[in-house]
């Protein structure tokens, strides 16, 4: 590849009250046959390999940052919730809670839902900083779960609760998305957490990944098969 000539060069050189402007002005003051053709020095080719090698050698340190951030704790790692764990069945949920009332029916999806108030709660632990649980079962196992808190603990903004599930989950801080003031989640390997903050009471919602997913699916299926059903 050619060097600068000799014009480029003194013009860079006296008329340095044209520092600004920029390389292809320069070039304009070049013969025809000359436009377009590139014009590096030793310099600029150095700076160029330079300026690629960390470029490069960024993209590699980001790319092996972003593989290795994230939880990666599983629904078997991850600890009971007020003494309810994801793919707990309906008869477990009431050996922990045996004042609750169970719900024997479930939809044409193979949902049913479960509640337990904390006036069914005669553990004291249990029920502590409580105003209610909710599961939610597919095909007769827990596939999310809701805590409700009440309001003896003063959380003054989201961030705050989070930062008390960090630490009592060993999920760091920086794994949580919190994309608006009310909400934050984090993705583990096959479930995640959602905290929400509303008016003063905190939420914490403990889903498995893929069920929303099988009960979408579902009763897209069951709408078609209704479609396909229908007779006039």
């Amino acid at each position: 590849m050619r060097t600068c000539s000799p014009r480029i060069r003194f013009l860079g050189k006296v008329h340095k009250r044209h520092a600004q402007k920029s390389y292809y002005q320069y070039t304009l003051k070049m013969s025809s046959a000359e436009i377009g053709e590139p014009c590096f020095n030793n310099f600029t080719m150095k700076k160029l390999l330079t300026t690629t090698f960390l470029f490069f050698c960024f993209s590699v340190l980001a790319f092996a940052q972003s593989s290795q951030g994230g939880c990666t704790q599983k629904i078997s790692e991850f600890p009971a919730v007020r003494g309810l764990k994801l793919n707990m069945t309906q008869s477990d949920v009431l050996k922990v809670y045996p004042l609750a009332v169970p719900n024997n029916s479930k939809d044409e999806i193979g949902v049913r839902t479960m509640s337990v108030l904390k006036s069914e709660i005669d553990n004291d632990e249990l029920k502590r900083n409580l105003k209610s649980i909710g599961v939610e079962l597919l095909d007769d196992k827990i596939k999310r779960i809701f805590i409700a808190y009440d309001k003896s603990v003063k959380w003054v903004a989201l961030p705050k609760f989070v930062e008390s599930l960090t630490e009592n989950f060993n999920i760091p801080m920086n794994y949580w998305e919190i994309s608006r003031s009310y909400y934050a989640e984090v993705t583990c390997d096959d479930f995640k957490l959602i905290a929400l903050l509303d008016l003063g009471e905190a939420t914490l919602v403990v889903q498995d990944k893929d069920s929303r997913k099988i009960i979408d699916q579902r009763k897209k299926d069951n709408e078609e098969r209704k479609k396909k059903s229908f007779k006039p």
